[in-house]
């Protein structure tokens, strides 16, 4: 415990029934969001872990469990709290015009989550207005096809 506490990423050299242990993942994860890598597969579908070490790093969304990227209900909370982590949404979610309609509505940073959405999507004007709609600079990454008359 005292390891993790200090270095999160230190869980990695940790036996295996402590990568197993929510507590000691917990800590790690709150540490370095990056600990999350190592921890045991069943922690890393476990929302609360996740949400825990995507408050500390939007790049631990990528170790999550391939279950929870890919469960919209999960997916949408980690996004709501971290809108970049969209990147490491699976590629299903990112085409889904419904999902990402409610990850821009929800989302402080449309700008931050609009920017990993299928390519599809980034020419559909409903999409483009709902990511505009709270960051103009999200226009950036809207298809050029709409930037011409």
């Amino acid at each position: 415990m005292a390891a993790v506490t200090t270095y999160g990423p230190s869980l990695e050299y940790a036996d295996d029934s402590l990568k197993k242990d929510k507590d000691i993942v917990m800590t790690a994860v709150a540490q370095s969001g990056e600990a999350l890598e190592y921890a045991d597969l069943s922690l890393r579908g476990d929302l609360e872990v996740v949400l825990t070490a995507v408050d500390d790093s939007t790049s631990a969304f990528q170790y999550a469990s391939e279950s929870l990227r890919t469960d919209k209900e999960s997916t949408l909370k980690v996004t709501k709290e971290e809108p970049l982590s969209m990147a490491f949404a699976s590629d299903e979610l990112k085409k889904d015009k419904n999902f990402v309609l409610e990850v821009l509505d929800q989302s402080w940073d449309s700008y931050g989550a609009f920017q990993h959405v299928d390519h599809s999507l980034k020419s559909d004007e409903e999409v483009v207005l709902k990511a505009i709609d709270s960051s103009s600079s999200a226009f950036k990454y809207a298809d050029s096809s709409l930037s011409r008359p």
